[in-house]
């Protein structure tokens, strides 16, 4: 998802964010005025952000392998609506 979003954003702007966090926070700007799919695939995107930052950091986490396998699935739907945005303007 992370490298979707980055080809995303090098597409229109020809740069992207540098970190996880600015990632999901400029998709989440980006999706924000687009119908309610566009906007689930930014709540995708964060809770994945969220998940990868429980599976690194917090060894204490549980409950892991069921949310990443809903990750797992969002992340397919994620990928072709993150391909569907490639090589399309904004509208201005």
């Amino acid at each position: 998802m992370y490298n979707a979003t980055t080809a995303i954003f090098l597409d229109r702007d020809g740069a992207y964010p540098k970190t996880h966090a600015s990632i999901v926070g400029q998709f989440g700007m980006l999706v924000k005025e687009m119908p309610s799919e566009a906007r689930d695939h930014g709540r995708a995107l964060r809770q994945a952000y969220e998940l990868r930052l429980l599976a690194d950091y917090d060894a204490g986490a549980t409950g892991l392998a069921d949310r990443a396998r809903s990750s797992l699935e969002a992340a397919a739907a994620f990928v072709k609506f993150a391909a569907s945005l490639i090589g399309k303007r904004p509208a201005k």
